[in-house]
């Protein structure tokens, strides 16, 4: 398991885009910003995903969204036999979190499920164990 420090998503919700993204970064969280804002100062946070109290890793992914901004979905890629590193990675690119069970070795399960509809920014649970080695 890595060293990365835990911390829980504050609510911005009803803040100013401008603070909201200031508070989030602040904590170590990277931000996107989902919607039509032509003032930040202005533009008011509509809703967060993840939502507050969910702890994450630093530098996770915290999508905030405008009253205009329609939820994306995204489909969950199958990350199982991957490492940590590998799978961090590709949720990523795809503006999706993990949380991650399990010390060293590959993904083994993963939850939701791969081909799962799900909005950015959810959080993947996956277990990592040893891979096994048939010695004989």
């Amino acid at each position: 398991m890595n060293d990365k420090k835990l911390i829980a998503i504050p609510n911005v919700k009803s803040k100013n885009i401008t603070d909201a993204t200031a508070a989030l970064q602040a904590l170590g969280f990277n931000v996107v910003v989902k919607g039509n804002v032509q003032d930040p100062n202005a533009s008011i946070v509509e809703d967060q995903l993840p939502k507050y109290g969910t702890v994450l890793e630093e530098g996770s992914l915290v999508c905030i969204y405008t009253l205009d901004a329609p939820k994306v979905k995204v489909k969950v890629p199958n990350i199982k036999g991957m490492t940590e590193v590998e799978a961090t990675k590709i949720l990523k690119a795809n503006y999706l979190n993990i949380s991650v069970s399990g010390n060293t070795g590959i993904v083994v399960s993963q939850e939701p499920t791969f081909d799962t509809e799900v909005e950015e920014g959810t959080v993947i649970n996956v277990v990592i164990k040893e891979e096994l080695v048939d010695t004989q």
